[in-house]
């Protein structure tokens, strides 16, 4: 079987272009490598936060237990802990204990006794509760733990 020099270019040229392809994949690949790397490494920015993403914690700073009158004229006794934000310290929070346990006392006392020992009424009294304390200490409290919780 004789090749034409015609056919001997075709295939000169198609293996060319494989190589040519080849070599542009590399190429393509090796930057995209170095890119990344750069980012990665190459940022000096601190990484903002993510919206909902969770805030490092702190130390935790246990307030007084206290005993509130309800909506439904029963009793609740409540103890309350505050978990701080990384980086705040409860020596800085605690001349302000009087505004958590205020904040506690609005919300909790305008519950009933039945809303609070209903399933999940707890935990809603909670989520609200820790909602509410964010807002007054915006980015120094994170969330909150019942130490004791008695309803009477």
């Amino acid at each position: 079987m004789a090749t034409t020099t015609a056919e001997t270019e075709e295939v000169a040229e198609g293996k060319g272009k494989k190589k040519s392809k080849k070599k542009l994949f590399i190429i393509i690949g090796v930057v995209v490598l170095l890119g990344g790397g750069y980012t990665m490494m190459g940022s000096k920015k601190p990484a903002k936060p993510v919206p909902g993403a969770p805030v490092p914690a702190g130390p935790i700073l246990t307030l007084d237990p206290i005993t509130l009158n309800l909506a439904d004229s029963h009793y609740l006794q409540v103890g309350i802990a505050l978990q701080l934000a990384k980086g705040q310290t409860t020596d800085k929070l605690t001349p302000d204990t009087a505004k958590a346990l205020d904040t506690a006392i609005g919300l909790l006392g305008n519950r009933t006794s039945t809303a609070l020992a209903a399933a999940g009424g707890r935990d809603q009294a909670k989520s609200d509760l820790s909602a509410a304390m964010a807002k007054v200490f915006p980015g120094k409290v994170i969330g909150i733990y019942f130490t004791s919780f008695v309803i009477q």
